[in-house]
């Protein structure tokens, strides 16, 4: 823990009250003089009495106010634009954030007036003199709003609730709630006195304690008491506190430090050992901080243990105050040489805030968690991080009870390897110094993700396109399979992807195939984290199908035969050709089967030709699959016997009726379309 002090200038009896601004600026005023009677303003006294001190603890500036109320050191507040209100005898002075005057408010009637509160862009002030009470509600331009009168002088501030609503207790033991125009709501004749302001809950009780008897009253937001309890000690100055989950804290004279429940019973009471008249402050982590007239400032955990406690000079008269940082400003007095002396300490509370920008990675097996240093360490380096970790989303302010992991303060990741791929993480981290830990970080989770195996029992359908089936892998690594990819060769060696498809399918027919050759296939699964290894290696022979036709059929005469030629078909289906099917017609129409040969034989002589006839050919090609398509139709009449050994060129005769044939050829196909 480490500690700023600035030295005042010297005043006596009662303790100054620092408050912060919105820019961080600390604002304390003091008393100057020796004795009652000077306790009031000196004319022609400069010595300062009103202080803005810099965070860092120098002075920002410093000015002499005059008429405070005598007892009582002047108690600013400051609005969210940094304006400075500060209270006197009769009246309420307006300054700038940068120390010159704004504005000054006149009462009149001469009465103390207590510490401003500020709410919403209104000044509210109480008063006290001749045995009556004011509580005004005063613009930020200095005009007064409205005036409410009380029975009994009225010395502590008011406190305002969300609605507007001013609630005020005065010295006849009368607790009041004013409406925002400064009418009255209700009031609550309580019987004693009350020195201290009320506070207000999130569900709108008002708590607040009675000075003679020390009772805490719970009042409903109606104005009926809900319930009350007697801390025992007489003469309460404090203001209650509430905490995050309801529960108020209260400091009771020389019993301590009370923490009670929302419903009226005591949770815990923590001593201090010496009389400690202030208001409880709690940190953002739910430390409650409280100061004792035995010097000490107390930190208090939750559960009413000490977590730590730090000595300053002498006498402690203030509320601890708490920056924004976690920085905590107290004063303190006591004598010292010739007169006294009065001290402003910021304290580092010693918790850090929460570790920055917490992020979870994802990884097969494991999660990589990140984070970057608090930006506060509270004063004090911090030693560890410790990491936390959950199934579930943590609650708000539930803590656990042991970190999977902990770190040095100089190590900004952690590696998690105690999970299952497919189970959702959550983790929070917490900074470490030598004073405590802070409040977790914010949360981040990560879900693991590992390669799936590979897809099981992968099977082939043989026939003219082979089909693939496969079942769902064993494990998918914690994610679902988005697709499988099916990789393919033609010599079980060199295989390469052909194509992929659907998580959710699990069969593929490969058409690019040709048929009568022989395949290998494989399989495997794509999740988020990558591919599997691959599948068993099954394979297949693809079944051949009937060959294409024959190609270029031509026709002659060759004596009295006829001659047919033809060339391979441009594909066999797979299968080797085993022979060709001569076919005939007389009509064109009408063909019939008559002859065979095989694969060796190109050509056809027939020899049964009717001289004087038109025939027609066409040719089939046959493997094992079956017989292709007929090939191209040609046609020829043969001459007649007589002409075989006439003078006339035999072959320029043939080629005028091959010519005939074809134009009739041509004719029969055009009647068929």
């Amino acid at each position: 823990m480490e500690e700023d002090i600035y030295e005042m200038a010297y005043w006596e009896e009662y303790t100054p009250q620092p408050v912060i601004g919105p820019d961080g600026t600390i604002y304390i005023g003091i008393f100057i003089g020796k004795s009652a009677a000077s306790r009031t303003a000196i004319e022609g006294d400069v010595t300062p009495n009103f202080y803005a001190i810099y965070p860092n603890g120098t002075v920002r500036w410093s000015k002499r106010l005059y008429g405070y109320p005598p007892f009582k050191p002047p108690i600013p507040a400051v609005d969210e634009n940094g304006t400075i209100y500060v209270s006197f005898i009769d009246g309420l002075t307006a300054i700038n954030p940068d120390g010159t005057g704004k504005w000054g408010w006149k009462d009149g009637r001469g009465q103390w007036i207590t510490a401003p509160t500020v709410k919403d862009g209104t000044i509210y002030i109480g008063s006290s003199g001749d045995n009556l009470g004011y509580v005004y509600a005063i613009g930020t331009d200095g005009t007064t709003l409205w005036r409410f009168r009380t029975e009994g002088g009225v010395i502590s501030s008011p406190a305002v609730g969300d609605d507007g609503t001013v609630f005020i207790g005065d010295l006849n033991g009368t607790l009041y709630a004013v409406n925002p125009n400064g009418t009255l709501k209700w009031k609550l004749h309580i019987g004693d006195e009350m020195h201290s302001s009320p506070s207000i809950a999130d569900d709108g009780t008002i708590y607040i304690i009675t000075y003679w008897n020390g009772t805490l009253y719970a009042i409903n937001p109606n104005g009926g008491i809900k319930w009350k309890f007697a801390m025992g000690s007489a003469q309460v100055h404090t203001t209650p506190a509430i905490g995050k989950d309801g529960t108020i804290y209260a400091c009771s004279g020389f019993d301590g430090l009370y923490a009670i429940a929302p419903n009226g019973s005591v949770k815990w009471v923590f001593e201090t050992h010496d009389w400690s008249p202030k208001s409880p402050a709690i940190g953002g982590d739910g430390t409650i901080y409280v100061t004792s007239f035995d010097g000490f400032l107390y930190a208090v955990s939750p559960n009413g243990t000490l977590k730590w406690k730090f000595k300053m000079w002498e006498h402690v008269w203030s509320s601890p105050i708490i920056g924004d940082d976690g920085t905590i400003y107290v004063a303190s007095f006591g004598r010292e040489g010739s007169g006294p002396k009065a001290y402003l300490y910021a304290v580092n509370t010693g918790a850090p805030s929460p570790p920055m920008n917490v992020k979870a990675y994802a990884e097969n097996g494991t999660v990589r968690v990140e984070w970057r240093p608090p930006p506060t360490d509270g004063g004090a380096s911090i030693v560890e991080y410790r990491i936390y970790r959950r199934l579930n989303r943590p609650a708000n302010y539930t803590p656990d009870t042991k970190p999977i992991a902990i770190v040095d303060g100089t190590t900004f990741a952690y590696i998690d390897s105690d999970v299952e791929n497919g189970t959702r993480y959550y983790y929070y981290i917490i900074a470490v110094n030598s004073i405590g830990e802070s409040e977790r970080s914010n949360v981040a989770w990560a879900m693991p993700v590992g390669i799936p195996m590979p897809p099981q029992n992968l099977t082939v359908v043989e026939g003219r396109y082979p089909i693939l089936r496969w079942k769902y892998p064993e494990n998918d690594g914690g994610n679902a399979i988005r697709m499988y990819n099916i990789y393919r060769c033609g010599d079980g060696i060199n295989f390469s992807l052909i194509a992929q498809v659907d998580g959710s399918t699990q069969r593929y027919i490969d058409y690019d195939v040709e048929c009568g050759h022989t395949y290998w296939y494989y399989i495997t699964a794509v999740n988020e984290a990558g591919e599997s290894e691959v599948s068993s290696v099954v394979m297949v022979v693809t079944s051949p199908t009937p060959p294409a036709p024959p190609l270029n059929l031509t026709i002659e005469v060759r004596g009295h035969n006829i001659r047919l030629k033809w060339t391979n078909p441009e594909k066999d289906g797979g299968s080797s050709v085993k022979g060709y099917k001569i076919y005939r017609s007389e009509d064109g129409i009408n063909f019939y089967l008559i002859s065979e040969v095989n694969e060796m034989h190109l050509d056809y002589t027939d020899v049964t030709a009717e001289p004087g006839r038109t025939h027609w050919y066409y040719v089939t090609a046959v493997n094992e699959a079956g017989e292709s398509n007929k090939s191209n139709i040609v046609a020829i009449q043969v001459p007649p016997r007589e002409w075989w050994n006439s003078d006339v060129g035999v072959s320029a005769i043939l080629a005028a009726i091959v010519a005939g044939c074809a134009c009739v050829l041509w004719g029969i196909r055009r009647r068929r379309r």
